[in-house]
């Protein structure tokens, strides 16, 4: 017994060993690494690596900020960050470092390459975003804390097909109904002004014309308010022919398609599109950078219908 005790003892240790090497070969493997900065599950692209001094993380500010649609000027070492014409951030504790001088941890932000690198928890207070840094991938992920800001998926599923909704206009903050039509594109929500008042008021958001300028909206539905964005160019409808029929000639030059002119005494022929955070582009699978810049700007506004 005392030989079959002291096997496990020995079998115990070299397991203990062999966990203690693994582990360690696996961080010596992560500190040459790296360092990857992910903005809500998308990768940033860095001009230069992220530092890590201590246990501070400094990352380049202009991809977050670029990614953000905010704008910024660099100074004379005063960084300003503006969300439309308003200052939200504005710093002078901007610290030259080659990679030998000792480093103030006080000051918030570093300049290496002419590249502006700021605290990750900083910036993540300024602008309203959680982050994580995870050690065995090398991964900071910063996500958007904000809850106007909702992915097209789950919007989608608010704003469900013949569901009506409030679209509140961001500058103006003209209201106004819509409904979402059947058989419409799965990325975005077709809509349709209720009635005549309703298309007045959006084409009154529209400065008066129909245009293809893209507007921030709030849309309510159920009480649920989400940030989007809006065109303002009625399109694949046909007043003439059944809803949801195949048929040519479609306004707002779509030619061929589905007729989506389900609504008829409401001054307008055809759907408008709102997109939500991160929609793609029908038939195209891909991001507009502009929509998502006006959805972006809904997201930081105060409305709350």
């Amino acid at each position: 017994m005392k030989k079959l005790g002291l096997i496990l003892i020995i079998i115990a240790i070299v397991a203990i060993a062999l966990i203690y090497i693994l582990n360690n070969q696996g961080n010596k493997e992560n500190i040459d690494k790296e360092i990857t900065v992910r903005l809500d599950g998308s990768k940033l692209e860095m001009p230069i690596e992220p530092l890590k001094i201590g246990s501070y993380f400094f990352i380049p500010v202009e991809p977050v900020l670029n990614k953000l649609k905010l704008s910024f000027v660099n100074e004379e070492d005063e960084l300003i960050i503006h969300i439309n014409d308003n200052i939200i951030l504005r710093e002078k504790s901007i610290l030259d470092i080659d990679g030998s001088n000792p480093v103030d941890l006080d000051k918030i932000f570093i300049k290496q390459d002419e590249n502006i690198l700021i605290s990750i928890s900083h910036i993540s207070s300024k602008l309203d975003l959680r982050y994580d840094y995870n050690p065995k991938t090398n991964i900071i992920s910063l996500q958007i804390n904000n809850d106007l800001l909702i992915p097209y998926e789950e919007a989608l599923n608010i704003l469900v097909e013949d569901k009506i909704a409030t679209i509140t206009d961001i500058e103006t903050l003209i209201t106004y109904k819509v409904k979402r039509v059947v058989g419409g594109y799965a990325t975005i929500a077709d809509v349709e002004p209720l009635t005549k008042d309703d298309t007045n008021k959006l084409l009154q958001t529209a400065g008066g014309n129909w245009n293809i300028t893209r507007r921030a909206v709030i849309v309510n539905v159920d009480g649920i308010n989400i940030a989007a964005s809006i065109v303002m160019w009625p399109h694949s409808g046909r007043e003439d022919a059944p809803f949801g029929n195949f048929v040519d000639n479609r306004s707002g030059g779509t030619r061929s398609g589905i007729n989506l002119d389900s609504i008829r005494d409401n001054n307008m022929i055809g759907v408008v599109d709102i997109y939500f955070y991160n929609s793609l582009i029908p038939g195209i699978r891909k991001i507009d950078e502009w929509h998502q810049e006006k959805v972006l700007e809904a997201s930081r506004s105060n409305i709350q219908k």
